[in-house]
């Protein structure tokens, strides 16, 4: 049974009252469910649950068949709130809603915001969220973490009005959450480090996220910019060095009609450090056709060090890198991948570190379906064997395709798709269960290779008669080594 609010974890064991000796018992945490028809020891607000709630209670949304519109403020000043747990029930589908309401806030600092969670007076610490959506209500910040020292959301939705969908000044980290806002949708500045570990983040007109100062670290993760650039660190204010790092994500932007579309960057006063490492730096979201694109990284003041290896540039417009006149600073470089625009970095004052002539520029890195979001490579990617340790494997942040090749021609079968026409590398034409749908000689994985038609007996490398089938065994175990290969290393 639930311990009353009056004495909750200082119940008074007399152990010996003949002496007035009192010991405490330890505290007994309190699961408080939050409910729109509430019962016997339930709630109908999350606010009404807050307001009893101490440090390591549970508060538990029940309920999803309508939204909670409040301002949900976590406020330890009363009660201690630390090692606090807010979530949706498990299994509920659509997750419950907390809804900001209508109306702004009137402190000077969030003038104009409609707060949908944030801090009160003092600090929580530990404070944990699962498995909520939360909606900003016009012009406002989703969840203002500005104070909450150590929060973990996992499973959240955090959708933002006119400005964000996250504020933070504190270490807090967020976990397979989908993020989504207006102007800027994740702002962190002076301390961390924030977090994110395979999140989704998509949208605003003035950068994805937007870091001022401390550390970002963003992990597995898909950032796209809605305008201007995908990842903006803006330290105009003086406010502490900048740390930067990304691995295995994709970096992107997204428009139809803004010009210099950029993935990163970087305007700021203070030293800047960024790594990046096995991460996929893409211009207008694969959109080989979108012209507006522009260079993957612009630094627009000096900066401190910059390491990236292991990545892939796609779909950038003219230079890997450029700067707005001349800036000092260290970047290192190993083992990168660049498409559609060459490396240009000599005449951009750099100093330069490490730097690989492993480096390739040209070719297509070869996505699964990069207009669908899937940025997958291809078995047959060019990244192939490209990878800092020196041993064969592949670049790209989400991994290879797995293959499937039945008829052993070093095509999978999600692209031979058997209508007799080939199209594109991934949609050949071709037949999955025949390694020569054109019985010209002719593996149809050579003839993609050399860019004559599967699907055609008078097209055919060189012009000249081709090794039987049958004589191309090794290319059939070539396939299925791949294959293995790619199997292993495939994200789930």
């Amino acid at each position: 049974m639930r311990i009353s609010n009056v004495h909750r974890g200082m119940g008074l064991l007399c152990a010996a009252a003949a002496m007035g000796i009192c010991l405490p018992l330890a505290a007994s945490a309190a699961t408080l469910e939050v409910t729109h028809s509430p019962g016997a020891e339930q709630y109908d607000s999350v606010n009404a649950a807050l307001a009893v709630a101490t440090d390591n209670d549970v508060i538990e949304i029940i309920d999803n068949s309508a939204a909670f519109v409040e301002a949900v403020v976590v406020d330890g000043t009363t009660l201690s709130k630390n090692n606090l747990t807010l979530r949706g029930q498990a299994g509920l589908d659509p997750k419950p809603v907390i809804q900001g309401p209508s109306s702004p806030e009137s402190t000077t600092w969030d003038l104009g915001m409609t707060m949908v969670f944030s801090y009160g007076g003092a600090n929580v610490d530990n404070l944990q969220v699962a498995n909520i959506r939360f909606e900003a209500n016009g012009a406002g910040t989703c969840v203002d973490a500005r104070f909450w020292n150590g929060a973990t959301f996992d499973n959240c939705e955090l959708i933002g009005g006119v400005f964000n969908s996250v504020r933070s000044q504190v270490a807090s980290t967020l976990n397979n959450c989908y993020l989504e806002g207006g102007y800027n949708i994740v702002e962190h500045f002076f301390g961390g480090p924030l977090a994110l570990n395979n999140c989704t983040v998509r949208g605003g007109s003035s950068g994805a996220m937007l870091l001022h100062s401390g550390t970002l670290n963003v992990d597995s993760c898909y950032i796209a910019g809605e305008a201007g650039c995908a990842i903006n660190c803006d330290n105009n204010a003086d406010w502490g060095d900048v740390y930067l790092n990304l691995s295995n994500s994709v970096i992107t932007d997204f428009s139809s009609s803004a010009n210099n579309l950029i993935p990163i960057q970087a305007s700021h006063n203070n030293p800047f450090h960024m790594t990046i490492d096995n991460c996929d730096l893409i211009g207008g979201e694969g959109d080989a056709s979108n012209t507006n694109t522009g260079a993957a990284i612009i630094f627009m003041r000096d900066f401190d060090s910059v390491t990236i290896t292991d990545t892939i540039f796609f779909n950038i417009s003219s230079v890997a890198y450029a700067v707005v006149d001349n800036h000092v600073g260290t970047l290192n470089e190993d083992y990168n991948f660049y498409s559609k625009a060459p490396n240009n970095l000599a005449d951009q004052g750099f100093a330069m570190g490490a730097h690989s002539v492993d480096d390739r520029d040209g070719a297509n890195p070869l996505y699964v379906d990069p207009l669908n979001l899937d940025f997958r490579l291809l078995a047959t990617s060019p990244a192939a064997t490209l990878n800092s340790t020196g041993t064969p494997g592949f670049a790209g942040s989400q991994g290879v395709e797995e293959v499937v090749d039945t008829d052993g021609d070093g095509l999978a079968d999600s692209v031979e798709t058997d209508t007799g026409v080939y199209v594109s590398v991934s949609d050949t034409g071709t037949d999955p269960n025949d390694a020569d749908s054109d019985d010209d000689t002719y593996n149809d994985g050579a003839e993609v290779a050399a860019g004559t038609d599967p699907n055609d007996p008078l097209s055919y490398p060189g012009g000249g008669e081709g090794l039987p089938v049958a004589g191309l065994l090794g290319l059939s175990v070539l396939a299925g080594v791949m294959a293995a290969a790619a199997a292993r290393r495939i994200r789930s």
